[in-house]
């Protein structure tokens, strides 16, 4: 059978325009799943480092007070992707006794996906910080907290400083607990790892992260557009028995804008370079070019079953 047979067979199947659907809903999730750029190997044994220091202290300090106590980790002021608190939250429990709160998983997607469509350019990093949760840096947000979510303690501070070159690292960090009961902190510290001599340096690890996103954006993109007008070659089948130059002409557009646009959805609804406005031009032409090959191929089975 040849090529173009097989092709209109299965464009002509059902549920064959499913396969692109699902494929969008894939790309969809994975621009909006969880996942924040890690640290380099030097930042993230500092921040393990300085967890580590904040549990056991918080421990020592507990002592079996906590042992009932509701205790919520909240985030940290300038704790960008939350790396030192989701640290501190997973120290915390073997040190000390207390029933700690954890965010729910809406509330973790919720985030994740602010901070995606901010990376993304969908929304600005204002708009992205007013759906996620607040963090916490002074004594009457956590008790504000407390009292919204019934805990006994939380813990909260402000990362103050932290920089990288190469290996070298310096972390500064001010962690306080809030106790809803009494009103008042009942701990308050400062947490130092590495040198303040250090100058800071660019880290590759988001330039890593977001070079492998941009490799799946492209390749979901060129997916969708392969499959989308074989997928849907019924729906395009029935509109050329027309025999219309016009709606001919139509299809081949709607297919090729439909394509484009998808791959400026995937560029973050941003032109702002030079190189992305070249990269949208050569989508619609590579959109453009397969869209008319696909449905030349539909139209010549379209004629060859009308007249054989």
């Amino acid at each position: 059978m040849k090529v173009g047979g097989r092709l209109a067979e299965f464009a002509t199947k059902k549920y064959s325009i499913a396969v692109p659907i699902a494929l969008l809903a894939l790309q969809f999730y994975l621009l909006v799943r969880p996942n924040t750029a890690p640290l380099d190997p030097a930042r993230a044994e500092a921040a393990d480092r300085v967890a580590a220091r904040v549990a056991d202290t918080l421990g020592e300090h507990a002592q079996a007070s906590w042992s009932t106590a509701y205790v919520k980790v909240a985030r940290l002021v300038g704790d960008h992707g939350d790396h030192l608190r989701s640290r501190i939250e997973a120290a915390l429990p073997a040190r000390v006794n207390c029933h700690l709160v954890t965010d729910s998983v809406i509330a973790e997607l919720r985030d994740a996906t602010a901070d995606k469509a901010a990376r993304l350019g969908v929304v600005n990093a204002r708009a992205a910080d007013k759906w996620k949760r607040e963090p916490i840096g002074s004594l009457g947000r956590a008790l504000e907290m407390a009292r919204d979510s019934g805990l006994d303690l939380v813990v909260y501070g402000t990362v103050r400083d932290f920089r990288s070159l190469r290996d070298f690292v310096f972390l500064s960090v001010d962690i306080e607990v809030a106790d809803a009961r009494s009103g008042e902190p009942v701990f308050a510290s400062t947490f130092r790892e590495g040198d303040e001599a250090v100058f800071a340096d660019v880290s590759s690890a988001t330039l890593t992260v977001e070079s492998k996103g941009l490799g799946m954006r492209i390749a979901g993109w060129a997916l969708f557009v392969l499959l989308l007008p074989i997928c849907s070659g019924g729906f395009w089948s029935g509109l050329l028995a027309r025999e219309s130059n016009a709606t001919n002409a139509v299809c081949l557009l709607l297919l090729t804008l439909l394509g484009t646009l998808v791959a400026w959805v995937f560029m973050g609804f941003w032109l702002g370079t030079l190189w992305r406005k070249v990269a949208l031009l050569l989508a619609f032409g590579v959109s453009g070019t397969w869209n008319l090959f696909i449905l030349g191929v539909l139209e010549r089975n379209r004629v060859e079953r009308k007249y054989s």
